[in-house]
Order: C-alpha cells, then sequence, then structure tokens
C-alpha cells in the first residue's frame, strides 16, 4: 500500500489544507491563533514526512516501545509490510531508522538510518546470513 492512498495519509493532507485556510485568514487578524495554527500545521507537515518515509508503518499502539530521553521521544513499532517486515524508529515524529528483512533481496536484513536534514537515508547496511 503506499502512503498517498492510506487513510491516515489523506486525512492528513485534508487536515493540513484546513489549517493552510486557518493560517490565512487569521494572519493580519489575529496573530495568536495564526501561530497556533501553525505550529499546528508544523506537527502535521512532520507527521506526512515519517508516513512518506514509512508508507507500511502501524499507528502507535500498546504494541510500540517508547523511550523518553533528554533528547527526544524516541518510539519504535512493526511496520505492516508482509514482504519486507520490520521494525520503525522515530525520533520526536520523525522517522529515524528502518530495519527491515526484504524477501525480494535473498532475504538480507537492512538498516537504513536517517537525519533531519535529508529526505533520503544517509547509510544502510546489509547484513547476511
Amino acid at each position: 500500500m503506499n502512503a498517498t492512498h492510506s487513510l491516515e495519509y489523506r486525512t492528513l493532507i485534508n487536515i493540513r489544507e484546513a489549517l493552510q485556510e486557518e493560517v490565512g485568514y487569521q494572519s493580519g487578524v489575529n496573530e495568536e491563533e495564526a501561530d497556533k495554527a501553525r505550529e499546528e500545521l508544523a506537527a502535521i507537515e512532520s507527521a506526512l514526512k515519517v508516513l512518506e518515509r514509512f508508507p507500511n508503518r502501524l499507528h502507535p499502539s500498546a504494541f510500540s516501545l517508547v523511550v523518553e530521553t533528554p533528547k527526544g521521544t524516541m518510539v519504535a513499532e512493526k511496520t505492516s509490510d508482509p514482504e519486507n517486515p520490520g521494525i520503525a524508529i522515530d525520533i520526536d515524529g520523525l522517522g529515524a531508522a528502518l530495519v527491515e528483512a526484504r524477501t525480494s533481496e535473498e532475504n538480507d536484513i537492512y538498516t537504513l538510518v536517517w537525519n533531519e536534514e535529508n529526505e533520503d537515508y544517509v547509510n544502510k547496511v546489509k547484513w547476511s546470513k
């Protein structure tokens, strides 16, 4: 399933559009409300980036591992791609790493790592059996 077709992704797109309209409406009228809408818009943009990086991830749930640190909140959760099962790790809602078994590539396990400045992963490690 593609992230652009998921219900969660489409819902976030709709919320983003509404917040963009709210920012436009409130700008110059009520800057405090406009600032609140801008903050919410930034959070939505962050969530969309995560879904674009990890289109097959599950929602955070009771099965997620959440670790609070002084530098941010880390969340690890199972991905839902049956052909490439794995674990996605986020830091403060941004995709940080993905460890997955790629069945199409001789069952090798890959670790992909991102940082906050890059859309594409910055490191890829192959674990062969």
